[in-house]
């Protein structure tokens, strides 16, 4: 009997462990990595797909791309205090590019705290971009995994940590289907902004219809409210068909 409580409290333990284990940080790899672009857009343009694999593949090695947490107490990228520290002095002594942080984050590095990274994701992108930029920006220009993979373990893993290329390769392969998935509803996107501006009505129809409308005005007081009232009928009926019509483009597309 004593024996099978033994084992039940290993058990329990051990499923309670392994919960907190690969518990993440609640947030989905599409807002990462779309949040990952969003940086590397502005911090770095002249060599933008090469530092997307340096941050995307950051947050793969070090939390699964935000879904493993355990016990951490840092955020997404797991900037720890020294890198925090440097990143925040940087800021103060670059103008332009403290300028250039606060359009991306929308405040100002004052009022940042380590421990806000732990819980604001985007932020915590942010400085591991400008942590990178201020380390290696102007150095090196990746224009692949493989040297994003060195990057990392260079800059930011260091050679105190145990972390080698071939691992953050291992871990960024393992995401590609998040990244086949964001790409996909980036093209899905566009083709809607698209099918949005393909909406407007022909201005001819248009023309015609106002001035129908107008010719309207020489009639009595009472046709012209029937008559103006059918024609501004007529014309939302207009929209509304030439709307349906391009929906049903874009859906047969």
């Amino acid at each position: 009997m004593r024996k099978k409580i033994v084992i039940c409290f290993w058990f329990c333990f051990s499923l309670f462990s392994f919960s907190a284990e690969i518990r993440g940080y609640q947030v989905s790899q599409k807002d990462l990595i779309h949040w990952s672009h969003e940086a590397a857009e502005r911090v770095f343009p002249d060599s933008l797909e090469g530092w997307k694999h340096v941050l995307i593949g950051t947050l793969a090695v070090e939390t699964n791309l935000g879904q493993f947490k355990g016990n951490s107490i840092y955020g997404v990228a797991q900037m720890r205090k020294s890198g925090f520290q440097f990143v925040q002095r940087e800021l103060q002594r670059r103008e332009t590019e403290r300028k250039i942080f606060e359009e991306l984050s929308g405040r100002s590095p004052d009022t940042v705290s380590l421990k806000m990274l732990e819980n604001d994701h985007r932020l915590s992108i942010i400085y591991m971009a400008f942590y990178y930029k201020f380390c290696a920006y102007g150095k090196l220009h990746p224009t692949n995994k493989e040297e994003a993979a060195d990057i990392w373990k260079k800059y930011y893993n260091t050679k105190f940590g145990t972390g080698t290329p071939q691992r953050f390769l291992s871990i960024y392969a393992k995401q590609q289907r998040y990244l086949d998935e964001y790409k996909k509803s980036r093209e899905v996107d566009k083709d809607a902004f698209m099918s949005t501006e393909g909406e407007a009505i022909d201005p001819i129809k248009e023309i015609e219809v106002l001035e129908n409308l107008e010719s309207n005005t020489k009639l009595d007081t009472n046709t012209q409210e029937i008559k103006s009232t059918k024609k501004v009928e007529n014309f939302i009926e207009l929209l509304s068909s030439n709307k349906n019509e391009v929906e049903e483009k874009g859906i047969s597309k």
